[in-house]
């Protein structure tokens, strides 16, 4: 019995950690606008193929800078985000994310490592903003994609 008490608690870490099912339920506390409200813009190529909801398509950046900026349809409370990669080596050595409700007014939230397959952004901070950046930080180019988003 002590055994199985265990392994559910590792499968349960596994699954608030990973890239595996498991993240469909929202965080305590979290309010984010339903996906079919977010908008997509930045300068990664095809930028709506980041939140649509299909592993099989990606937003792809290239250059020094490039970035996806995702409106959230109105101002959502949030302090995870979770990026998915493919193919799964596509990812930048850092990514910079910031939040804003103002477009044009984006506070830097924080830096995070690219990490193979995905990337998980626990924010320390709960962020309330409508606006997320999340760019390649770094001056050099490196291709990176992006198959999906999920934020919490």
């Amino acid at each position: 019995m002590h055994l199985i008490r265990k392994l559910l608690a590792v499968a349960m870490l596994l699954s608030l950690t990973g890239c595996e099912p498991g993240m469909s339920g929202a965080a305590p506390g979290s309010v984010v606008s339903p996906r079919r409200q977010w908008k997509t813009g930045g300068t990664l190529k095809d930028p709506h193929l980041a939140i649509d909801a299909n592993a099989s398509t990606s937003a792809v950046g290239q250059a020094p800078g490039d970035y996806l900026l995702i409106d959230l349809g109105g101002p959502s409370l949030f302090n995870y985000i979770r990026l998915t990669h493919s193919p799964e080596t596509d990812f930048p050595p850092m990514f910079e994310v910031s939040t804003g409700l103002d477009e044009n007014r984006m506070d830097k939230a924080q830096q995070f490592p690219g990490t193979r397959k995905c990337t998980n952004m626990l924010l320390v901070t709960p962020r309330l903003a409508r606006f997320i950046r999340i760019q390649a930080a770094g001056t050099e180019a490196h291709k990176w994609s992006l198959a999906d988003v999920i934020i919490r």
